[in-house]
């Protein structure tokens, strides 16, 4: 007879949203338009750079969240200034404003959410405050 813990150890095994939230990520190469969520931030995969782009310049200390808290620190660190470019993207959003071009893999960090290492490529960061700002809105 299978205990709870083994059971439970068995269905976490086995489970897609198993997240150790403070392990390191090495994310498998996205297809566009999926998206993975470190935290409140998704990191969209895009098959391009959309249309109101502009080169923008290093977010300070690469923070790419709004905000001081714990909570807001991610962070793209200053080793990848080479591989990736910052844009913004000018189409009245505010929380998902920057798009990033990456020529080599890089890591978006944080203190609570672990650190994930996306495969080069175009992405849009989208922030969840999104979400909840819509529904104030209705």
């Amino acid at each position: 007879m299978e205990t709870i813990q083994q059971a439970n150890e068995a269905l976490r095994t086995r489970s897609h949203e198993c997240i150790d939230n403070g392990a390191a990520v090495d994310v498998p190469a996205m297809q566009p338009g999926t998206c993975w969520a470190q935290g409140d931030v998704g990191v969209l995969r895009l098959a391009e750079l959309p249309a109101k782009s502009k080169k923008t310049e290093w977010p300070m200390n690469g923070q790419v969240a709004p905000g001081n808290t714990k909570g807001s620190r991610h962070i793209v660190p200053d080793e990848f200034r080479g591989a990736v470019q910052f844009y913004r993207v000018s189409d009245g959003d505010d929380l998902s404003d920057l798009a990033v071009e990456a020529k080599e893999p890089w890591t978006l960090t944080h203190p609570e959410h672990g650190d994930c290492t996306f495969q080069a490529g175009t992405y849009r960061l989208v922030h969840q405050q999104n979400e909840q700002r819509e529904r104030v809105r209705d």
